[in-house]
């Protein structure tokens, strides 16, 4: 169950990621074409670099099997957890 919802919130980064970068390529473009536009600058790696890095690295996880992944986050959260409680 928590793996079905985590997968899908992460498809759906990677989707309005998608988008962001779509709807930027083609803004760039038709400034590019039009003389009465000022130009577009804007820098794409600044905007884009550390999504493209998430995306990537979603990419490589998807590679691998998922619930051996799943389970050592589980892990490190019990374990954060555990510890928070220990302070309080």
């Amino acid at each position: 169950m928590l793996h079905d919802v985590i997968t899908y919130v992460l498809q759906v980064c990677v989707a309005l990621y998608a988008r962001y970068y779509d709807c930027y390529v083609e803004t760039r473009e038709k400034v590019r074409r039009s003389k009465d536009e000022s130009s577009f600058e804007c820098s794409e790696m600044y905007v884009f670099g550390k999504l493209e890095t998430f995306r990537i690295r979603l990419e490589k996880v998807g590679l691998c099997s998922a619930e051996p992944v799943f389970s050592v986050m589980k892990n490190r959260f019990k374990h954060a957890r555990e510890s928070f409680e220990m302070c309080l």
